[in-house]
């Protein structure tokens, strides 16, 4: 955030911020809580990146949930309202089990079933 932030500021540009939910705050994050709700307050856009960032294509369908649904109820419960998931590795996008699984899960949030 040190970084980019000052950046953006100058040239009045808002970025898109993919959060990996329990690194936040953790050795492993570059931002706290608090850096990512300021950048939220800025108007920045906070998208979620699943809660540990393990390679999705090796996960079974409830650890896929785990990290898909649970990432977008931890944002929020953080006040985050997330409306954009984007993928932990590689070509994940593009794999097949991994897209089956997301439009799952999306059909279960958008019914309103978290977890």
């Amino acid at each position: 955030m040190t970084n980019a932030k000052p950046i953006l500021d100058k040239y009045g540009f808002k970025a898109t911020f993919f959060i990996t939910c329990l690194w936040a705050g953790s050795d492993k994050a570059q931002m706290t809580w608090q850096d990512i709700l300021a950048l939220q307050t800025d108007r920045q856009d906070i998208e979620s990146k699943t809660r540990t960032h393990r390679r999705m294509i090796y996960l079974p369908r409830s650890d896929l949930n785990y990290e898909v649904a649970g990432s977008k109820k931890c944002l929020g419960d953080h006040g985050i309202n997330a409306t954009i998931f984007a993928t932990t590795h590689d070509n994940e996008w593009n794999n097949a089990s991994v897209i089956i699984q997301l439009q799952n899960i999306t059909t279960m949030l958008s019914m309103d079933f978290l977890l």
